[in-house]
């Protein structure tokens, strides 16, 4: 027996479907874990994956949840972008904040700490964004000289 009435049954054993963060939780494990999800490749095929404590019970999770009673608007964000989802790297950030923990963002280590690229541009105002990226991208430059070096000077 198939269809509507597992589902009914599945939801009812857990009782968690309801919850906020529920599909969060669902789609965290879908990307992670089912080899069928158009984005396992760029999670599960990569290695990143759902802590076991999180996997085994949803409540857990969700839980956790609740006590960082993350603001609306607020999603679930990994802090090390090739780590877990786990208490330890997870956090909840805006879509612009998670847009600067990508794998394609750049990153620059200054002695004032490591910055995202558009930062290190603003903190050093010596180049525009578009001049560092194609120092970076085009040319090969390390992202400190990308940032560091005026704009009028060729390396």
């Amino acid at each position: 027996m198939g269809g509507r009435k597992d589902l009914v049954l599945r939801n009812w054993k857990h009782g968690a479907t309801g919850h906020r963060f529920f599909e969060t939780y669902r789609h965290m494990i879908t990307r992670c874990h089912n080899t069928k999800s158009k984005d396992y490749i760029r999670y599960g095929g990569r290695g990143i994956y759902v802590c076991e404590e999180w996997r085994k019970d949803v409540w857990i999770f969700l839980n956790w949840c609740d006590n960082k009673n993350p603001e609306i608007g607020l999603t679930l964000d990994r802090v090390n972008n090739d780590g877990p989802y786990c208490e330890e790297n997870c956090t909840f950030s805006t879509k612009k904040e998670q847009l600067r923990n990508t794998r394609l963002s750049i990153h620059v280590d200054t002695e004032d700490g490591r910055m995202h690229l558009i930062d290190a541009v603003n903190h050093f105002g010596l180049v525009k964004y578009q001049t560092a990226i194609s120092r970076i991208r085009r040319h090969g430059w390390d992202p400190i000289s990308a940032v560091t070096i005026p704009a009028n000077i060729r390396r």
